[in-house]
């Protein structure tokens, strides 16, 4: 793993992967088949223990304006600037 820093806050929406770390990929196809606007975006993944210890995994798609997350109907937060441990995964 390295360390990544984000410079500035990043708008992005959200699914949850429903059984970290097996749902991940299936998670990341239902993300980007909600979104029907296939302008070029950054995918992040987002991973923290909820309140009972259980990681969870968040499949992000960055968000290009306020209204996006309720069109799409997904969830939506920040990611905030920091500096954060990260894999970079190339997709084709």
């Amino acid at each position: 793993m390295e360390q990544y820093i984000i410079e500035t806050n990043i708008q992005v929406m959200f699914l949850v992967a429903p059984k970290f770390p097996d749902d991940i990929p299936n998670t990341y196809t239902k993300l980007e088949q909600a979104i029907s606007d296939k302008t070029e975006r950054r995918y992040f993944g987002f991973s923290q223990p909820n309140k009972e210890g259980v990681i969870q995994y968040k499949a992000c798609a960055e968000m290009f304006n306020e209204s996006e997350a309720q069109k799409y109907g997904l969830e939506k937060m920040t990611i905030k600037a920091g500096q954060f441990a990260s894999v970079f995964i190339k997709t084709s």
